[in-house]
């Protein structure tokens, strides 16, 4: 038998042997009397899972966001778009009662309180100025916003 053969023979076995290998790994592990596990019928308590509204906080909460970015608080999620002037600018994007595809929002001096159409009330507590050369939407500002859930 030339080289050849032999090299081609000894290929085809490997390949072989890649292919069946796993699949009698696979009922080895299968007793005859074996069943199969049941399915689950119900919610696994363990898997979390995303929750896109979720229920209401019962307490209020402060934060502080840059401007241009993005946090959770009291089941919000809020973005500041601007701090000029002493004015904050605020979007919420998600929460109870929030459409993501009209959001809510708001805007004022420090002191003010917007009431959303949620029931939620965010009051502006501190406006960081972004400086005046900042282009517009990428300022170095922030705002300090206290968000009070609705009472039940």
């Amino acid at each position: 038998m030339s080289y050849r053969s032999r090299a081609r023979l000894a290929l085809q076995a490997w390949a072989l042997c890649v292919c069946l290998l796993p699949l009698a790994s696979a009922c080895a592990g299968q007793q005859e009397n074996e069943e199969p596990p049941a399915l689950s019928t119900g919610p696994d308590p363990e898997l979390r899972t995303y929750q896109p509204s979720p229920t209401q906080a019962s307490e209020e909460q402060t934060v502080t966001i840059r401007q241009g970015q993005q946090k959770q608080a009291a089941d919000l999620r809020i973005a500041v778009s601007s701090t000029r002037g002493g004015e904050a600018r605020f979007t919420v994007s998600q929460g109870p009662g929030i459409d993501k595809d009209s959001p809510d929002g708001g805007r004022g001096e420090i002191g003010d309180t917007v009431t959303l159409d949620n029931g939620y009330t965010i009051t502006i507590e501190e406006v960081q100025d972004s400086a005046e050369d900042d282009a517009p939407g990428a300022g170095s500002g922030s705002a300090t916003l206290t968000v009070t859930p609705p009472e039940e």
